[in-house]
């Protein structure tokens, strides 16, 4: 397969912070056949049928499972496999089965005598996999794989025959969960957050409708890089707030409206009810998922001003740096800033609580009376959620002694949900079983999932920095003196 880049970006270490579950297929399909004929023989539909069939087991091994996603990368180029006989992995599973509610002995016996022994005689199934290129760039995406179905069989004229069949295929693969955590954004995305930055500088300092060229013009002194970082902390800080505000609406309309039928006992009202803690847990999902990604960008300015404010003589826009001589202008610059600063440590208090939050909607989920009420065929997508959230409860613990007490009832649960789907989705159970692989203790899950781990780590020390800058830039003391400041 062609190289690509490795490791995750910051968005999708955040996609996949929210989405760890959620393996999706595009609809996009290409096929085409090898030899051109006038029309179709029996022949031809037969493989058109193969082909459908692999790609759409593609599909829902990696929706069940998608642990799959990286088993499928190392297929490679496949090789031809007979379909009958169990050559082929994928005319063995759930081929005879007449009830896809349940497996019985029988149901995952290969193809090997009957009518359709006799009709998929001499076709064989090639499987292969490749990442997809940017179409700009021409780089490889580890998170996007085609999976190519090709069947080939002897037409009764003595010709080979092939048809091939395609589909793209998103998903992680597993390896890249175990690289180390990248917080660069790209080139776009650092213009978007300087433009929000420079609007922070120049509300902070009244001068709106300035450009920030002009804003150095005035301050002449202050370094534009510092004062850049400013902005950007400012920025984030209130980001952090205003992602608050907005899905604690979004909550609360929900809650309400789930609130007026708890107690009704109808199914409609009892679906509904379910439905709806369905999109109040995703909500706090994402709302902690969001703030979390505002904790992670401003590390690296809040880094950047403390070493600014450290220097001797310090570098950082301090009060007296930008020509603010009045002890007024001073406190009323100072205490914007302190005021913007803690608004991130509300921030720090409610992603634990949004988390914790999502993870008790999503066990209430698995558990009876709302069990009952999942829609047929999508059981283990609510299961594997309520792990998943479960594992980032163990990722986001520091300290050994609590993440190991977590670990020991996400593992419990692992074992709870095999036994509950024992003879039942098979892709499903085989996704347990790597995951009971993953957690066997808790340096192998840090290790696993590295950069989930180290996400956490990033976020656990960002008070502590941000209380060292507003030591670093104190708010002036009053009445003794002009320009003197707190200890």
């Amino acid at each position: 397969m062609p190289g690509r880049r490795a490791g995750l970006t910051l968005t999708e270490v955040l996609i996949a912070l929210f989405l760890l579950t959620i393996a999706f297929t595009t609809a996009l399909t290409v096929f085409r056949s090898a030899t051109l004929e006038s029309s179709f023989s029996s022949e031809h539909y037969t493989a058109m049928f193969l082909a459908q069939k692999i790609i759409e087991d593609a599909g829902a091994e990696i929706r069940h499972n998608p642990h799959a996603f990286s088993e499928f990368i190392a297929r490679g180029e496949g090789v031809p496999e007979a379909v009958n006989g169990g050559g082929s992995r994928f005319f063995r599973l759930l081929d005879n089965t007449q009830n896809f509610g349940y497996l019985s002995e029988t149901d995952d016996e290969p193809i090997n005598e009957g009518p359709l022994f006799d009709q998929l005689k001499g076709f064989t199934a090639q499987v292969s996999t490749r990442f997809e290129e940017d179409p700009v760039t021409g780089e490889a995406h580890s998170d996007l794989v085609r999976i190519t179905a090709t069947i080939r069989w002897t037409a009764r004229d003595g010709a080979a025959r092939e048809y091939r069949l395609s589909q793209l295929f998103h998903g992680i693969p597993d390896e890249s969960y175990r690289q180390p955590l990248a917080i660069d954004l790209s080139a776009s995305q650092q213009a978007t957050l300087d433009l929000q930055a420079k609007a922070y500088v120049a509300d902070l300092l009244g001068l709106g409708g300035k450009s920030f060229d002009d804003l150095l013009k005035v301050y002449s002194q202050a370094d534009p890089v510092v004062l850049m970082n400013l902005g950007r902390m400012g920025y984030l800080f209130n980001l952090g707030e205003q992602i608050e505000v907005e899905c604690k609406k979004e909550i609360d309309d929900l809650e309400k409206l789930r609130d007026e039928i708890r107690d009704k006992t109808d199914l409609v009202n009892r679906l509904r009810y379910t439905d709806l803690q369905r999109k109040i847990a995703a909500l706090y999902e994402r709302k902690a998922v969001r703030q979390i990604a505002s904790l992670l960008l401003v590390r690296k300015p809040v880094e950047e001003m403390i070493a600014a404010l450290e220097a001797d003589p310090p570098k950082a826009p301090t009060a007296t740096s930008l020509t603010l001589t009045t002890l007024l202008e001073q406190e009323k610059y100072l205490r914007k800033i302190h005021a913007t600063a803690d608004k991130v440590f509300m921030t720090i208090r409610f992603i634990p609580m949004s988390l914790s939050s999502a993870e008790s909607i999503y066990l209430t989920l698995v558990n009876p009376p709302y069990r009952d009420l999942i829609p047929n065929g999508l059981e283990h997508l609510y299961f594997r959620k309520a792990l998943d959230i479960q594992k980032i409860g163990v990722l986001r613990r520091l300290d050994d002694a609590g993440a190991n007490a977590l670990l020991l009832q996400l593992r419990t649960n692992i074992g709870l949900f095999k036994d509950y789907f024992a003879g039942r989705f098979p892709h499903f159970l085989a996704f347990l079983d790597k995951e009971r692989e993953y957690t066997g203790s808790l340096p192998m899950l840090r290790e696993q999932y590295r950069s989930m781990y180290e996400v956490f780590v990033a976020i656990d020390t960002i008070d502590e920095m941000v209380n060292r800058v507003k030591e670093l830039m104190p708010i002036p003391k009053k009445g003794k003196g002009k320009g003197k400041d707190e200890d």
